[in-house]
């Protein structure tokens, strides 16, 4: 009778442990089914950098300053308007000043923007926004981005707009950030109390227009 009653229970906990065994395996196949789903809406994009740019702007009390920069030819990956992943990566080399015609006057400001005081460019060739995800919201797109200036790397936010056209999809944005957290101090009046109306404004403004094509590695 004991025996039977052994038998019986044993059955009973073989049952259960099946039963939860195939519960998470349904689980685990629709959770994997769902991130295949997902995947397969990926697609693969590559920067044109024929038709890309970034317009900086820098200021001072009595004046601003504008300039181009081109992008490095990476890859972005879409998931319809969202930015799944990418690294954007800045060729601090091409810098121009595009609002001073005057060529020697031209040549003066952008070499002072390449060196030790501001940017480094020979020692630091490319900045880079690394984009880590991004929120797709009725009124704005937002992707949380690494942007790395110098080897320094800090967290922003950055809206954007994407577009998708007949041959490419531009990603249009705007950001700023601070020159001091990447260790861009030259008369900024966070560090430098007597500087007058000398001062050179901290935050530094970026447009950017990136163009993307499908990419092939056929």
């Amino acid at each position: 009778m004991k025996l039977n009653k052994l038998l019986v229970a044993a059955i009973v906990v073989f049952g259960l442990i099946s039963c939860g065994d195939e519960a998470q395996k349904k689980e685990e196949v629709t959770e994997s089914s769902e991130i295949n789903a997902d995947s397969a809406n990926i697609k693969v994009y590559i920067i044109d950098t024929t038709l890309s740019s970034i317009k900086w702007t820098g200021s001072k009390p009595t004046e601003e300053h504008f300039g181009t920069l081109n992008l490095l030819p990476t890859i972005v990956e879409l998931n319809g308007k969202q930015i799944v992943h990418g690294d954007i990566a800045v060729n601090m080399q091409s810098m121009t000043v595009s609002d001073i015609e005057d060529k020697e006057s031209n040549a003066k400001l952008l070499g002072h923007l390449k060196n030790e005081d501001f940017f480094n460019v020979e020692k630091y060739p490319e900045a880079h926004l690394v984009v880590l995800e991004s929120r797709v919201d009725p009124d704005q797109n937002i992707m949380m981005v690494d942007l790395i200036i110098k080897g320094i790397q800090t967290s922003v936010e950055i809206p954007y707009n994407i577009e998708y056209e007949e041959k490419q999809v531009v990603i249009n944005g705007f950001c700023s950030f601070d020159r001091t957290n990447y260790d861009i101090k030259y008369n900024s009046k966070s560090f430098f109390s007597d500087l007058g109306d000398k001062f050179i404004n901290d935050e530094i403004k970026l447009d950017f227009s990136i163009v993307l094509k499908e990419f092939n590695d056929n």
